[in-house]
């Protein structure tokens, strides 16, 4: 039996990043982008169903939301990030009603790690050489990263969403994965 393919999205109100990832593979990633946070929803709704046609996925996982308290983001933004990741969940079980969500917020998916030091974990779990910056990490072209299926198609700025993207997908492969014990 195939290891489960999980899609994580890390959503935006502009700059929605996606990836599919097995526990051991990163299969593809990707940006859906738009000038605001109902033309995400209408984006995704086009971009979505061609990823989950060319994957049988066994997991939607969507970055849920949270303000925290003393916090730099203004809440209103937050409310519109809720919006706009609510939307997304939607989007993926209007697609696949049967596909099982999670919506995990950020505290329960990567705790209280700061995202350039989340983001290299993921890397490193997926063998793939990574740069770690101020504010997030991003692949360093190792060949392991340009054979993922989008790599070439994205700007080293989208890292900041993707590696959240493959984080989330590798919180739900490892959900599934305590769920279903391989067989020894």
């Amino acid at each position: 039996m195939a290891d489960p393919l999980v899609l994580g999205i890390d959503p935006d109100t502009t700059t929605t990043a996606w990836a599919v990832v097995s526990m051991d593979r990163v299969f593809a990633v990707g940006i859906v982008r738009a000038d605001d946070e109902i033309l995400m929803l209408r984006h995704a709704s086009v971009s979505f169903p061609s990823i989950m046609k060319g994957y049988n996925l066994d997991l939607g996982v969507v970055e849920g939301q949270q303000v925290y308290s003393g916090g730099k983001a203004a809440h209103a933004d937050i409310v519109k990030l809720a919006q706009t990741a609510g939307g997304l969940l939607g989007v993926l079980a209007v697609l696949n009603p049967t596909l099982p969500l999670l919506f995990p917020t950020p505290a329960e998916w990567k705790k209280q790690t700061p995202k350039p030091i989340n983001q290299g974990r993921t890397y490193a779990h997926f063998g793939i050489e990574a740069l770690v910056g101020k504010d997030y990490s991003w692949p360093s072209g190792c060949q392991r990263a340009m054979r993922i299926e989008g790599f070439s198609r994205v700007r080293k700025g989208d890292w900041k969403h993707i590696g959240d993207a493959m984080g989330l997908a590798l919180y739900g492969a490892r959900t599934l994965d305590s769920r279903h014990p391989k067989a020894s």
